[in-house]
């Protein structure tokens, strides 16, 4: 998927189980990324740009409202060449006992 070392990943936030910081590397600098988040059927879709060292980087809260847990999907694309990666997370919402 790209020139440089590859690295996607994401982890959960010190702030809770439903935050997580989510981190990419390996694009090409300044380089135009589609996401796509997803969770309990609700999506979220933008246009990104790589930084100057082709990485990108956000926190993602995946909690859906009435929901106290569930799977989100996290996806990029590139789109010069439509290149896709994504990783699934588990969620629970910290605030619900």
């Amino acid at each position: 998927m790209c020139d440089n070392a590859y690295m996607f990943e994401a982890r959960i936030s010190p702030l809770g189980q439903d935050v997580f910081l989510v981190q990419e590397r390996g694009f090409q600098p300044n380089e135009t990324l589609f996401s796509n988040f997803t969770s309990s059927k609700e999506r979220i879709q933008q246009e990104l740009i790589a930084d100057a060292d082709g990485a990108w980087h956000t926190m993602f809260a995946p909690g859906v409202i009435g929901k106290k847990g569930g799977v989100a999907d996290i996806g990029i694309q590139r789109k010069q060449t439509g290149d896709t990666r994504s990783i699934r997370c588990s969620w629970v919402d910290a605030a619900k006992p």
